[in-house]
Parts: C-alpha cells; structure tokens; sequence
C-alpha cells in the first residue's frame, strides 16, 4: 500500500515541496525513453518524506519561455498505485509535487 512508503495526509492526495531534483536533460530522458520496460526514472528530493521520490516523466509543459519551469505529471514505479504531478524550476531545483493515490 502507498501510504506505507509516503505519509499521504488524506487517501485521495498529499501535496510535499520539492528540495532538490533532476536538470533539464534527465527530465527529457525521462519522457522521451523508448524502452517501454525500462524507462529513465528521475528522482527528486523532498521535505517530509524520509525516502527519495522516485518518478517516470509521462508529460512535461514549460510553464513559460525561460525553459526553467515545468509542469509534470507521471508516476511512482516502485508503488503501482501512485500517480503525481507538480511544477519544478530546473535551475533552482526546487518546486512541488503532489502524490495521488489511486
């Protein structure tokens, strides 16, 4: 069960401000991976939560033009019942994310 590994603070989700995370290269590997079974997986580091969250791109957006700021979605790997989506400032390395339970 996810709220095992993450401290989902309701059942539906949990949103957790992003400390440090991917550059703009490992973001695009992520969502761009062909390999279907063995996709590029980035990770960020979050506050409240002990362990890394681990994500597979499945939509990337720029936010606005300076290539800096995404909105994403995609989902735990590790956790099949986990989806999440956030924004995230690539050169700051920090943003949020919100973990979805399904």
């Amino acid at each position: 069960m996810a709220s095992e590994r993450y401290p989902f603070n309701s059942a539906e989700y949990s949103d957790y401000p992003i400390v440090n995370g991917p550059n703009n290269l490992d973001l695009m590997f992520s969502l761009f991976h062909v390999d279907s079974y063995n996709r590029d997986k980035v990770t960020f580091k979050v506050n409240c939560i002990h362990d890394d969250v681990i994500v597979i791109i499945d939509s990337l957006r720029r936010q606005d033009p300076s290539g800096e700021n995404w909105v994403f979605e995609g989902h735990e790997p590790q956790m099949l019942n986990v989806d999440c989506k956030g924004h995230y400032n690539s050169q700051r390395r920090e943003g949020w994310i919100k973990l979805i339970q399904r």
